[in-house]
């Protein structure tokens, strides 16, 4: 529950409700909670007795759902921006999580060199090169939209670097720089294998692409149904549904 003498908000701040019953505090003019992120956190598979790592973490939002969820034993969330780790932090004690999430204010191209072994990386990258789209004031909201801070190369060959061998990769993408992962995904070693469309209706072209990978996995990419999340009355798609109320794809689960 939130507390508010023991979660005092900052100016610009407010607290908002996402999915399975977690409360998250926002920053006004930064990255807010969105489809992406709840579209990631349910295409990611469980593995409950497992250790995961979220690559950008920004204010938590994948690794709250996917603690929520117990979808992972223990996650490290990585977040290079120090103001959006402490909001992490913050978010982590705010919804009684500490025990199965780890902030960390770090930069994810420090890991390349790093020992330390996960079975699984997920991350909501930033989806534009620096030098395109138009940039944001907000330097928060620029770096989490815009690669300041890392291409996605260096997002893939972190993650290949922490990642044990047979580790899966999980990533929400736009379909029109889905080359570029794919191609810093298998330079790195890892193999995409599954890969999801998500569009508005039948009228709209993909905007987002959800990806998984294999660290050492072989040549096999499958490609599943294009998730719509409105029908062709603009109604919400059952599919969509199930994932709002479970947080998995599978509509049998």
């Amino acid at each position: 529950m939130f507390d508010n003498e023991s979660f005092e908000l900052k100016e610009g701040e407010s607290v908002t409700d996402i999915n399975l019953g977690l409360k998250m505090i926002q920053r006004s003019g930064g990255f807010l909670f969105g489809t992406d992120a709840l579209l990631l956190a349910s295409f990611i598979k469980p593995l409950p007795h497992k250790r995961a790592v979220d690559f950008g973490c920004g204010s938590g939002a994948v690794s709250l759902l996917c603690a929520a969820s117990r979808k992972f034993a223990h996650i490290d969330a990585i977040e290079v921006q120090s103001e959006y780790a402490e909001l992490c932090e913050r978010n982590v004690r705010l919804n009684g999580l500490s025990d199965l999430i780890s902030v960390r204010n770090d930069d994810i191209r420090n890991l390349i060199s790093g020992h330390e072994k996960f079975e699984a990386v997920f991350t909501n990258p930033p989806y534009m090169r620096s030098d395109s789209g138009k940039h944001a004031n907000n330097f928060g909201r620029n770096a989490a939209r815009h690669e300041l801070n890392g291409d996605i190369f260096d997002f893939c060959s972190a993650a290949a670097a922490v990642l044990e061998w047979g580790g899966v990769f999980y990533a929400v993408y736009r379909p029109d720089r889905l080359v570029d992962l794919f191609s810093s995904m298998r330079s790195s070693g890892i193999e995409p294998k599954r890969c999801c469309f998500v569009q508005r209706d039948l009228s709209h072209s993909p905007a987002l692409a959800l990806v998984e990978g294999i660290r050492g996995g072989k040549s096999s990419l499958s490609m599943m149904p294009v998730l719509l999340l409105s029908d062709d009355k603009g109604n919400t798609t059952e599919q969509i549904e199930h994932i709002y109320r479970t947080l998995n794809f599978d509509l049998k689960q």
